[in-house]
């Protein structure tokens, strides 16, 4: 009876994990998210691991980008890791952040830039480069719950480092 017991103890905590190693293998995972707003939205995206393909997607509103992209990558897109969040042109930054935060589940940690034209370029802005600039005083904090906050509050604004194809940055304030 006690084996029993033991053995449908340990079948139960096999299956109630909820994450087996398939599960890993078929979803991409968001490192970087570069996200325009012009007369429609796009975004690239780039990925953990090293074979990872960047998807640039299209669409008329941010979720229709977000379908596009898990089509496009031809698996589901996990966003609870990204890093950096990079914009440009945003129309309503603060609302984009909240939806990022709340809907999209994009982690509160993640850093939050400018760049210009980097929706379609092959650059990639490194974490590190944001963390030892914002270490050294180069550049403001700029985690997502600063940034919102600060765009929420009453100044209504925030500085942010903006990053060029170059690998240069300037501060900028986004409102």
């Amino acid at each position: 009876m006690r084996k029993i017991i033991i053995a449908t103890i340990i079948l139960c905590s096999m299956f109630l994990t909820g994450c087996g190693s398939a599960d890993v293998y078929d979803k991409l995972y968001l490192k970087t998210l570069y996200i325009t707003e012009n007369s429609d939205c796009s975004a690239r995206m780039e990925f953990f691991g090293d074979n990872s393909q960047d998807i640039t997607a299209h669409g008329s509103s941010f979720e229709k980008v977000r379908e596009n992209a898990r089509i496009s990558g031809g698996k589901d897109v996990f966003m609870g890791h990204c890093e950096v969040i990079v914009l440009d042109s945003v129309k309503d930054p603060a609302k984009l952040l909240t939806k990022l935060l709340n809907e999209w589940r994009i982690p509160p940690s993640c850093y939050v830039v400018c760049g210009k034209d980097l929706t379609t370029s092959q650059y990639s802005i490194n974490v590190l480069t944001i963390k030892s600039a914002v270490e050294q005083g180069k550049a403001p904090e700029c985690d997502m719950v600063t940034v919102l906050g600060e765009l929420l509050g009453d100044k209504k604004s925030a500085s942010v480092a903006e990053f060029t194809a170059d690998g240069g940055f300037r501060l900028v304030t986004v409102s």
